[in-house]
């Protein structure tokens, strides 16, 4: 049966008892350390300012869109980012796309983060996303 992992509620009948991450057998398969937990929700804001600085003070440092999507995308040069509006824009069913349910990072936020990105001495994206693309 369908749920989603993430753990948001009540988004299909059937909903197994915790949140998938937090499951002893899926942390050992991704070797994440047993003292996390994950939580689709926090309730104080994180990465800023940690013991491992991962963030400045002020918390005005790159985040992932301007720091880490940004190397993956310079270093590979072809990076596929799925969601179901990219699936109907292209043709595919949202089965297809798999990312019916995108509602933690919309489309249109990513469309425009990486609108906003310079990579490889080029600002923006060059062409308008496509089949052939």
């Amino acid at each position: 049966m369908l749920w989603n992992i993430t753990g948001n509620p009540a988004e299909f009948p059937y909903a197994p008892n915790g949140i998938y991450f937090d499951r002893a057998d899926v942390n050992a398969a991704l070797h994440a350390q047993d003292s996390i937990h994950w939580t689709t929700c926090v309730k104080e804001p994180i990465l800023t300012g940690g013991k491992d600085d991962t963030e400045a003070q002020d918390g005005l440092s790159a985040g992932p869109i301007q720091k880490v999507l940004l190397q993956v995308i310079k270093i590979t040069n072809r990076v596929l980012i799925g969601s179901a509006q990219f699936g109907k824009h292209l043709g595919r069913s949202s089965a297809e796309s798999n990312n019916n349910m995108d509602m933690t990072i919309i489309t249109n936020g990513t469309l425009l983060s990486i609108q906003n990105m310079t990579w490889n001495g080029q600002l923006r994206f060059q062409f308008q996303p496509s089949k052939e693309s």
